[in-house]
């Protein structure tokens, strides 16, 4: 059985709406309907992903050691995303 180290960088969470951060020339021409994400329910989430980021698993997850050997010094850690978006912008 592997063994497993705690890494040194954090897996950063957010959460946005897909139709908020694509160029709005994009979002027009492709007529895309926002995702309904009302200001207060985003909120809602990016504050339960900063709970669940200082959590041990998400602020020294415990990795495969061979991993970070050949991770080749990378800084930063890993992005976890979580993006809102409409049925328009799946179908596209």
């Amino acid at each position: 059985m592997t063994e497993f180290i705690r890494a040194n960088h954090p897996i950063a969470l957010s959460a946005n709406v897909l139709e908020d951060i694509l160029p709005a020339p994009l979002v027009r021409d492709l007529d895309l309907s926002r995702a309904f994400m009302p200001p207060r329910l985003l909120s809602w989430w990016r504050s339960v992903l900063v709970d669940l980021a200082a959590t041990a698993d998400f602020s020294a997850p415990r990795i495969n050691p061979e991993l970070a050997m050949h991770a080749d010094g990378a800084t930063g850690g890993a992005q976890i995303s979580l993006l809102f978006c409409s049925r328009t912008s799946l179908r596209h």
